[in-house]
């Protein structure tokens, strides 16, 4: 079965499931798809989509293993604060080079003149989100990945526990049977000289 526990794939299979999903939610077109996307929109999703999966695997490979696992929760907090902060103004800065926020306007209300974005940036809690989402998933994988290692290794050790103490129990019997079997065939000469030829 592909979903068995035991399987080596497994971890694959989930990161796969967890960036298709992540994928999907990425590039899905806005607003269902009822106004035209300009292509540049396509350009700076796909750029936070390699921007998504580059956070997951620095947060699961160097963040977590490094600062986390370590005790050091308020480095390891902080420099998830400064992947979300980064990843968001890059974001914002594709949008500016790509001319989007003046694309979306004509998409959006073709009727009326683009002055500029004159009132300001509009906060994108997309890319927050996303951002959040991808790390989160990252620290859960990770968490749970090592959490079963960790159940794996103590199970190794009480199993290797178990044969060690059944090895020195043997051990210790093995002797002794052999040490009554030598004595009851001695009793045995003494009284039986047939029977202990027999025993022996």
């Amino acid at each position: 079965m592909l979903l068995n526990p035991n399987r080596k794939n497994l971890p694959l299979v989930i990161h796969l499931l967890a960036w298709a999903l992540i994928s999907g939610l990425v590039l899905m077109p806005p607003f269902g798809g009822r106004i035209a996307v300009p292509d540049q929109y396509w350009i700076k999703q796909w750029v936070l989509l390699a921007l998504l999966i580059s956070s997951f695997y620095l947060n699961a490979k160097v963040l977590i293993p490094k600062l986390l696992f370590k005790n050091h929760t308020l480095w390891y907090l902080a420099s998830i604060a400064a992947v979300v902060v980064a990843i968001y103004w890059t974001i914002q800065g594709v949008e500016s080079w790509l001319g989007l926020p003046e694309l979306w306007h004509k998409a959006v209300r073709p009727d009326k003149k683009w002055d500029g974005g004159g009132r300001g940036r509009r906060f994108d809690s997309f890319t927050l989100l996303y951002s959040l989402l991808s790390l989160g998933a990252s620290t859960s994988l990770t968490m749970v990945q090592k959490w079963q290692k960790d159940a794996r290794i103590r199970e190794q050790l009480e199993q290797e526990k178990v044969t060690s103490e059944l090895s020195f129990l043997k051990a210790q019997i093995n002797p002794h049977f052999f040490f009554n079997t030598l004595n009851n065939i001695y009793a045995l000469t003494m009284l039986d000289v047939e029977h202990a030829r027999e025993a022996l």
